[in-house]
């Protein structure tokens, strides 16, 4: 009986947490909470959520330059609402690109050449996957 209890108790607890995070502004379509979406394991996403994750990942990584230690996104906001993607993930790009360029010029670290590699081997895993 205590088990069921502790059950019911987490279910609720977490339409709770839910119906709080939908509550905070974040966006919902198709029953996607995006912020969320992008933290996601591909193993726990839909089909849906899985396209859009790589779709996401794709223009990023395509649109994503470094010049000098700083990183650019050159996509216009525009642009990006012309690939059909929601505006919360430009805003979000745009203010994580900030927050990364203000922590290189605060602490000297660069975490640029990390990030080309990263990005070359997205690419690399794409031609490898259409041979």
């Amino acid at each position: 009986m205590s088990i069921i209890l502790v059950v019911i108790f987490l279910c609720i607890n977490g339409l709770v947490s839910c119906n709080h995070i939908a509550n905070n502004g974040l966006e919902s379509k198709n029953g996607i909470l995006f912020p969320i979406l992008t933290t996601m394991s591909d193993s726990l996403l839909t089909v849906e959520q899985r396209k859009l994750k790589d779709k996401l990942r794709y223009v990023f990584y395509r649109n994503i330059t470094v010049c000098g230690n700083h990183l650019i996104f050159t996509l216009s906001k525009d642009s990006f609402l012309n690939l059909d993607l929601p505006v919360i993930y430009y805003d979000m790009v745009i203010r994580d690109i900030n927050n990364m360029n203000n922590y290189t010029d605060t602490t000297g670290i660069d975490f640029i050449q990390s990030f080309l590699e990263s990005k070359k081997e997205y690419f690399d895993s794409l031609d490898s996957s259409y041979h």
